[in-house]
């Protein structure tokens, strides 16, 4: 996956822009802005990509001022998708993303970090080699 970022609507108050980097093959979406009806598809288009990847990732909402329900259901959706699939990953969120999450109990199996660098520690720490993934199990 490459850099980008985008803002998906003209709104005048405060749309979301989502931006993918990597560091320590570890990808980063950071989320800025409101996500509300009309940008919770794009969310979930961008969690969709990186958790088709089946690599270590981060989804970094402290820049994010208002989810709407629908927005919380993807994040929740994408923690039972990695873990059904294995993938590690980490949130770092805002009062305003952590909090209705937590009231309702959506978070059970979120692992949260309070910033981008502390979610890439974690996952490194956190993530098998790749050889080791490659690797016949011996009888």
């Amino acid at each position: 996956m490459n850099e980008f970022s985008r803002t998906t609507d003209e709104r005048a108050d405060n749309p979301p822009i989502f931006t993918v980097t990597s560091a320590e093959n570890i990808q980063s979406l950071v989320v800025s802005g409101e996500i509300d009806v009309q940008s919770r598809a794009d969310l979930a288009a961008c969690v969709d990509d990186l958790i088709g990847e089946r690599h270590p990732f981060v989804v970094d909402c402290s820049d994010v001022q208002f989810i709407s329900v629908g927005g919380l259901s993807i994040i929740e959706t994408l923690s039972v998708k990695a873990r059904r699939l294995g993938v590690p990953w980490t949130l770092v969120a805002s009062h305003p993303v952590r909090r209705p999450l937590s009231l309702l109990k959506m978070d059970a199996d979120i692992v949260f970090t309070d910033s981008t660098a502390e979610a890439v520690t974690y996952l490194s720490s956190t993530a098998a080699p790749e050889e080791t993934l490659a690797e016949p199990m011996s009888a």
